[in-house]
């Protein structure tokens, strides 16, 4: 701190003969600062005396009227004539304004549900054309169906970009006359086991699984649910079909991949089991088909501890779930689609606000063992997420009603099977050949 001289109380003139040099500093000290800087270092005086003391800076501009600095204990202020007190008041608020903490920034979500029955993010279309747009290396389609027009575009733009576009899938004729002269890789999946799958990878860093196939009806009339998930991790594993637990932000994230010769190939059934039995509140499932009879049973133990258990089915394959809970001696409650409604295509189970399992498995015994498919369970669930189930909910109770004799009788007679194959997970020739809008 340099010493004062006769024309100046403290030091803010730098070429003053008098007055020593201050010693540099990476951030400059503004004028009130150094004002209380010097009263309280240099003249000793006590911080609680400041409010008593004026400091007037004469050379803070050349023909300028005299700044005066009123030093206060807890902060400092600054005192002008009438022409400029306006423009310092101005530089002291930005100045507080740069010097202050930012606030925290909440944290983006790593995981955003899709889906047409809910009120943001509710054109899949988008999303799914979207995530093609923005993938820049490389892009791998699993997906049991796939002629939507609109995709198959934005595809065929893809490869013309250089992206290295492969596509897995099992029925797909628009598709194969779209990418006859594309550098698109296709690879026909007509094994025995289902191919079942509906998820994509983009740049090995983004995902996009989904209930519902790359067709019209599932992206734009169907009930369905889709995951758009920020993970490295995860996409990897789900390119390479191995199953990984990951925490996604604050979430925690199970992958399961379903396939005939999976070792564990019971692993996704004790996961909702387990899941199920962990219950205590409420119990929301809906999906396609629904025949397995552990989960059945499990769902049955539940409603029998007093969780309020809400299950919803398809139309089609109602006829089939009611037989098997007859067979097995329980009773649920049971809804179905309403006629003319949107099929309810979505493959989710909501227990307790908390948990999430969704992904492309029917719940019967090829879907779940068998097929080629990926389940995932998600824990920890978001506000935003929870509004999401809830709406989707909402719509499913609005396009459903309770299962009556009249409605087990209406699967035969409306259209073909939707391309879902049966709950034996095999689809027959001449069904596929009927399928003019397969799902």
């Amino acid at each position: 701190m340099c010493s004062p001289c006769p024309r100046h109380l403290f030091p803010i003139v730098t070429d003053c003969p008098t007055c020593s040099t201050p010693p540099l500093r990476k951030r400059p000290l503004s004028s009130t600062t150094a004002a209380a800087v010097v009263v309280t270092q240099l003249f000793k005086y006590h911080r609680k005396d400041l409010s008593h003391r004026v400091i007037y800076d004469y050379d803070h501009g050349k023909n300028k009227t005299p700044r005066k600095i009123q030093c206060s204990s807890n902060r400092h202020s600054l005192a002008t004539s009438s022409k400029t007190s306006c423009s310092s008041r101005k530089i002291l608020r930005a100045r507080r304004t740069g010097s202050s903490v930012p606030r925290p920034i909440a944290q983006q979500e790593l995981i955003t549900f899709i889906s047409a029955q809910q009120k943001t993010n509710s054109n899949p279309l988008k999303s799914i054309c979207k995530f093609i747009d923005r993938t820049h290396q490389n892009l791998h389609i699993q997906v049991f169906c796939f002629n939507h027009p609109t995709i198959i575009q934005h595809l065929v733009k893809a490869a013309a970009r250089e992206v290295r576009v492969s596509v897995q899938y099992r029925d797909g004729t628009e598709l194969e006359e779209a990418c006859k002269d594309s550098t698109i890789c296709l690879q026909k999946q007509s094994g025995r086991s289902l191919f079942h799958k509906k998820s994509m990878v983009g740049d090995s860093q983004r995902v996009l699984a989904s209930s519902g196939n790359f067709t019209p009806d599932s992206t734009e009339q169907d009930i369905n649910l889709s995951l758009l998930i920020n993970d490295s991790e995860l996409a990897r594993h789900i390119e390479t079909n191995q199953f990984v637990t990951r925490q996604i932000g604050n979430q925690f994230l199970v992958y399961i991949p379903i396939f005939r010769r999976n070792k564990d190939f019971r692993l996704a059934v004790r996961t909702i089991k387990k899941c199920i039995a962990q219950a205590k509140k409420t119990i929301v499932v809906v999906v396609y088909i629904l025949t397995h009879p552990v989960i059945l049973k499990s769902l049955q133990a539940a409603a029998a501890r007093g969780v309020k258990v809400e299950v919803a089915v398809d139309t089609r394959e109602s006829e089939q779930t009611q037989r098997t809970l007859e067979r097995l001696q329980l009773s649920l409650p049971l809804r179905v689609r309403k006629p003319g409604a949107p099929r309810v295509h979505v493959k989710m189970c909501y227990i307790d606000n908390k948990i999430l399992i969704c992904g492309s498995a029917n719940w019967s015994s090829a879907g779940l063992t068998r097929n080629r498919e990926d389940l995932f369970v998600i824990r920890g669930l978001t506000e935003t997420q929870r509004q999401s189930l809830s709406e989707i909910w909402q719509s499913v109770e609005e396009k459903t009603e309770p299962l009556t004799a009249q409605s087990l009788k209406r699967p035969r007679e409306e259209e073909d099977d939707p391309g879902e194959g049966t709950s034996s997970g095999i689809s027959s020739a001449g069904a596929s050949a009927k399928k003019a809008k397969t799902q």
